[in-house]
């Protein structure tokens, strides 16, 4: 997206300064990526802290 295709909303807080040719913006999808992604790292931390738990027992 160009700056100048901007609504004149967001115009007011991105100044063109230091800016690339192409702005690239959050979408929908950029968000239920990142969703997910979150959702997928508690089962992750889960087992880490089993597995931490476990080694500690077996001492």
């Amino acid at each position: 997206m160009q700056y100048s295709q901007l609504p004149k909303q967001a115009q007011r807080f991105i100044r063109p300064e230091g800016l690339p040719e192409q702005l690239r913006l959050a979408t929908k999808n950029h968000y239920v990526c990142r969703g997910l992604a979150i959702l997928g790292l508690l089962p992750l931390q889960s087992s880490l802290l089993m597995a931490v738990t476990r080694n500690s027992v077996d001492f």
